[in-house]
């Protein structure tokens, strides 16, 4: 029988939350699906749980893999996913328990990618809701580009009749893809920075798709975890940064339009990872060690070509005062301005 259905679940030290994870998916009735589960060279029983759940169902496949982060494992899924349709979903999270009949079934070989909306779990149970009902049915071609603009400066004005919430663009596990598309755009999932990676991902195969379904069910339940990436301090965030950037502009290479908002998409994100690393209140580096760092990436080349091409009117008022002192290197403002908004 072909596989209609390929789902791809990286999978590193949730031996918490994995059970319910594939017994999510294992619960869809439909036998022409295939479950790919990939150990990321996990050091708890992450793996053991792999193994046994795929002696109960032979729709899972596993792949054990040494530790090279969430993109080369969904990488690997991909190299040997054999459906029509490709989604992702977490070792953390889970779908729906009306996932076949809310998501599936609306599958449609007219679009390269289906979105869907979910809802999210956060660690003391409560539960929320993003919907997708400000959307038309089908995003068009222009429709499409006004939300990649979106995606590199949310102020702007186009974007804002497609407005939600920023996962719902960005994440890969509320998506279907179809495999033809993906290996046409020839575009897999960068491993090269491990933070931005869906973000770019998404950006690259929004410039290139013509027609987007918008399923206005939701199928997925999203876990909030206080301690994941984007919400700790971490000592190389600004290098992620740079790796992320630099994965754009090889996607954006001609001086035009969207280009121009990349430029203030990579002043805003400058800000943005900076306010969690350099001016972040665990950062245990001195003064001096922290105003180094900052005008070390400051002073990259595409920092400084972005400063001079973006106008800074496109962005918020609150915002512009954060720009305004990182166009003139001002180091203490931004430290002081940051170091009181971290502290409330």
């Amino acid at each position: 029988m072909a596989v209609t259905l390929s789902i791809i679940v990286p999978a590193y030290n949730v031996e918490k939350y994995l059970p319910q994870c594939i017994e999510s998916m294992c619960a869809i009735k439909r036998p022409d699906i295939e479950i790919i589960l990939v150990d990321d060279g996990a050091t708890d029983s992450t793996g053991e749980i792999c193994d046994r759940y795929a002696q109960k169902d032979e729709r899972i496949k596993v792949i054990h893999k040494e530790n090279q982060g969430v993109s080369a494992a969904r990488n690997s899924g991909l190299r040997i996913a054999t459906g029509k349709w490709i989604g992702f979903v977490d070792g953390d999270d889970c779908l729906q328990e009306n996932f076949e009949e809310n998501v599936l079934s609306h599958l449609d070989d007219a679009y390269n990618i289906c979105i869907f909306q979910y809802d999210t779990l956060d660690e003391q149970g409560r539960k929320g809701h993003f919907s997708s009902e400000i959307l038309p049915d089908v995003l068009e071609k222009e429709q499409i580009k006004q939300i990649q603009k979106g995606f590199l400066n949310v102020d702007d004005k186009e974007y804002r009749p497609y407005k939600t919430s920023p996962l719902y663009y960005i994440a890969l596990w509320n998506k279907f893809y179809q495999r033809s598309f993906i290996e046409e755009c020839g575009q897999m999932i960068p491993e090269t920075t491990p933070w931005g990676e869906d973000f770019v991902f998404n950006f690259a195969l929004f410039s290139k798709v013509e027609k987007i379904k918008i399923i206005k069910e939701s199928g997925y339940i999203y876990r909030i975890q206080s301690g994941s990436i984007s919400n700790s301090y971490r000592k190389d965030a600004m290098h992620y940064f740079k790796m992320m950037i630099k994965e754009l502009y090889s996607l954006v290479k001609e001086e035009n339009e969207m280009r121009n908002y990349l430029y203030l998409y990579t002043i805003r994100q400058f800000l943005y990872t900076s306010q969690r690393s350099i001016f972040n209140k665990d950062n245990p580096d001195c003064f001096r060690e922290r105003k180094q760092e900052f005008l070390r990436y400051r002073n990259q080349k595409f920092v400084e070509h972005a400063v001079r091409r973006m106008d800074g009117k496109q962005f918020r008022p609150s915002v512009r005062v954060g720009v305004y002192l990182l166009k003139y290197r001002c180091f203490f403002l931004l430290d002081c301005m940051y170091r009181l908004k971290n502290r409330g």
